[in-house]
C-alpha cells in the first residue's frame, strides 16, 4: 500500500513538470518563482527520471529491462533523501504555507489562476456538487 501511495505522489509530481511545460503562460507573476524553484526541486530529485523508468514504464527504454533493486534504491534515496518523513511534509505538511510545499504552491497558483481569469468555485469540478 505504501508503495503505491508514493508511486501515486510521484507521479503527481511528474504531472507539474507536464502542467508547466503546456500552460507555463497561465501561471501569475506573483507564483512564478516558487513554482519554478517547485520544478528545480522535482528535476533535482530525478522525479521524472523514476517515472519514466519505474513508475510509467515497465522497461527501461536505454537498458531493455526493469530496473533492478540496487537501481530502485538508488532513486528513492535521491528522492526521498535521508529522510522520508521530511519528504512528504514537503509535499503537504498540513499546514502548507506559501511557499514552503507543494501543496501550497499548487493550491496558491490554481487560486490566483481562477482569480485572474474569472473563474467561480461553481465552475471547477471539485467543488461542484453531485446530484
Amino acid at each position: 500500500m505504501l508503495r503505491m501511495c508514493h508511486s501515486h505522489i510521484l507521479l503527481s509530481l511528474f504531472k507539474i513538470l507536464e502542467f508547466y511545460k503546456t500552460y507555463n503562460n497561465l501561471i501569475p507573476e506573483t507564483c512564478r518563482t516558487p513554482f519554478k524553484n517547485l520544478l528545480k526541486s522535482i528535476e533535482a530529485k530525478k522525479i521524472d527520471e523514476f517515472r519514466n523508468k519505474y513508475v510509467g514504464h515497465i522497461i527501461d527504454e536505454k537498458t531493455g529491462r526493469p530496473l533492478n533493486l540496487q537501481e530502485l534504491e538508488a532513486y528513492l534515496n535521491s528522492i526521498y533523501g535521508e529522510n522520508e518523513a521530511h519528504f512528504v511534509s514537503w509535499v503537504n505538511d498540513q499546514k502548507n504555507v506559501f511557499p514552503n510545499t507543494v501543496c501550497s504552491i499548487i493550491e496558491t497558483t490554481r487560486d490566483q489562476i481562477m482569480k485572474e481569469n474569472g473563474i467561480a468555485k461553481e465552475e471547477m469540478s471539485q467543488w461542484k456538487q453531485t446530484a
